[in-house]
C-alpha cells in the first residue's frame, strides 16, 4: 500500500474539518509515509522467514516444531538451519543427488555418495573437509532416515597423508615449530 493510499484512508475516516486543516494534512502525510515504510519492513522481514538460509530464531523454532526437530541440544542458528534444510530435503525416495544435498547441508562442504546396490552399502565421502566433520552425528541421523534400514552406511573421511605434510613443511623442525599436535597435523590444510 502506498503512502498516498494510506493518506486517502486517513482522510476518508477523519472528520470533514480535519481534511481542510493544513496542519492535520501534514500529520496525516507523515503518518502515511511512516506506515508505508513499516509495511515494507514487515513484508521484507516476513518474506525472509520463508527462506531457510535467512530465517530468524522464531521462524526456525516454528519450522523445527513443524518438522519434528525439537530437542534440548544447543545449536547455532547456522547449525539449526542446516538441520532444517536436510530434513526438508529428506523424507522421500532419496537419489544419490538428494543424499549428497542432505549431507552437504550439515557439513557445508562437498560430499560424494556412492551406493553398492548388490552389497546394500552406501558410502558417504567428505571430499573437501579434513577429518571428521563437527556435525557428523546430525549427518548420521539424517542418513539413517533417508536410506532404507537394510543399508549399511560407511563414512569416509579425508586426512593429510605423509606426502601432504612433507609438501607443507620443508623440515621436521618447521613442523614442530608450528606447535600442532598429531590430530591437528592430520586435519590442518597446508599453506
Amino acid at each position: 500500500m502506498s503512502a498516498q493510499d494510506v493518506l486517502d484512508r486517513f482522510l476518508d475516516v477523519s472528520a470533514p474539518y480535519w481534511r481542510e486543516n493544513v496542519d492535520m494534512q501534514a500529520i496525516f502525510m507523515a503518518q502515511a509515509a511512516s506506515a508505508e515504510e513499516l509495511d515494507a519492513r514487515v513484508l521484507r522481514y516476513l518474506v525472509n522467514e520463508f527462506y531457510t538460509d535467512r530465517m530468524t530464531e522464531w521462524g526456525l523454532r516454528i519450522q523445527e516444531s513443524r518438522y519434528g526437530l525439537d530437542d534440548d541440544v544447543q545449536r547455532t542458528l547456522e547449525e539449526r538451519r542446516g538441520r532444517l534444510r536436510a530434513r526438508k530435503r529428506g523424507g522421500k525416495n532419496a537419489t544419490i543427488a538428494d543424499l549428497e544435498l542432505i549431507a552437504a547441508g550439515f557439513v557445508g562442504g562437498e560430499v560424494e555418495v556412492t551406493i553398492d546396490y548388490d552389497a546394500f552399502t552406501a558410502t558417504i565421502e567428505f571430499v573437501d573437509i579434513l577429518g571428521v566433520p563437527t556435525r557428523i552425528s546430525d549427518v548420521q541421523a539424517a542418513m539413517d532416515r533417508a536410506l532404507p534400514a537394510h543399508y549399511h552406511i560407511v563414512y569416509a573421511y579425508r586426512y593429510n597423508t605423509y606426502n601432504d605434510i612433507k609438501i607443507a613443511y620443508a623440515t621436521y623442525d618447521e613442523l614442530i615449530s608450528n606447535g600442532l599436535v598429531y590430530s591437528q597435523i592430520l586435519t590442518t590444510e597446508g599453506d
